[in-house]
């Protein structure tokens, strides 16, 4: 049975668990050699990382160097993470606890596939420290979001930072990514960004708790440009 985020992770860390199936999906899609890095910024309860890491391992490669988080919530490390980690193999170093908009790429290798599923806190609550921080990093790559960005808009771009040059972006993204005024300069970043950019909908809701459709995004060639 998938783990449902509580009310408080959800409003306090915009967290929506992701299903095992989607994120092997997400991994499967873009972990394609076995000397790949993979990171997700967001990785919360792991599902992404044991995906990861049976993806590499599956490849012939090493998950106890090559599959990488971050996670903001020190508890889901104490309470989850930790003991998954040691099933992996995966050392529990690899796992940064920090805001991600407070880590920065020059600080970490470059991966060639970076997944996950942002967290989604709207404009009314992603508000403080971590906004101003998130703001001042997209500005840095040109990009100026409107007022009512919400976290996963930011989030998204500064995820891109982390790829290696030709890197693939696997990660889910509100369904207003298509058509809210403030998601445009994310998709202008991305076209400018990426080779092919592909976009996967569904019939029914990945989230049924979250009364927000959802898309997978599927970016590969960072550096290049898509038009």
């Amino acid at each position: 049975m998938e783990r449902v985020a509580t009310q408080i992770e959800q409003k306090e860390y915009g967290a929506y668990y992701t299903s095992a199936r989607v994120a092997g999906l997400l991994v499967g899609w873009a972990v394609r050699n076995q000397d790949d890095r993979v990171l997700d910024p967001s990785c919360g309860e792991g599902v992404f990382l044991e995906a990861a890491a049976a993806r590499i391992s599956a490849l012939g490669g090493h998950p106890s160097s090559q599959v990488y988080g971050i996670e903001i919530d020190p508890k889901v490390l104490r309470r989850t993470l930790s003991p998954l980690l040691r099933t992996l193999i995966i050392p529990e170093a690899n796992v940064c606890i920090s805001d991600f908009f407070g880590v920065h790429a020059s600080e970490r290798p470059r991966f060639q596939a970076v997944v996950g599923n942002p967290p989604f806190i709207r404009y009314q609550t992603f508000k403080g420290a971590s906004r101003e921080k998130a703001l001042k990093l997209v500005r840095a790559l040109g990009v100026a979001l409107p007022e009512l960005a919400s976290s996963w808009a930011a989030f998204l771009l500064h995820a891109t930072e982390f790829l290696d040059s030709g890197g693939r972006l696997a990660m889910i993204v509100p369904a207003e990514f298509t058509h809210a005024g403030y998601a445009r300069p994310v998709v202008q970043y991305l076209a400018r960004n990426f080779e092919r950019i592909h976009l996967a909908s569904f019939s029914d809701r990945l989230f049924p708790e979250l009364n927000e459709d959802t898309l997978l995004l599927l970016a590969e060639g960072f550096g290049g440009e898509c038009r």
